[in-house]
């Protein structure tokens, strides 16, 4: 696979592959640990990378967040 967007918050980043799905990395076992790692296993258009969270657009056109 290979990456066609990438993001980095405060203890983690976030790419979206050519399959479309988010894979997150990073913030485990850090006291900021929100969840980021916890990628919800959809497919997105698009993903965007804040401090804490990310957002991504699904192929449904739907906004879902986490972290």
């Amino acid at each position: 696979m290979h990456w066609i967007q990438i993001g980095s918050g405060y203890t983690f980043s976030c790419a979206l592959g050519s399959q479309r799905t988010a894979t997150c990395w990073g913030s485990e076992g850090s006291d900021y640990e929100f969840g980021q790692d916890d990628a919800p296993d959809t497919l997105f258009e698009s993903i965007s990378v804040g401090t804490n969270h990310i957002c991504g657009i699904r192929e449904t056109g739907a906004v879902e967040c986490w972290g």
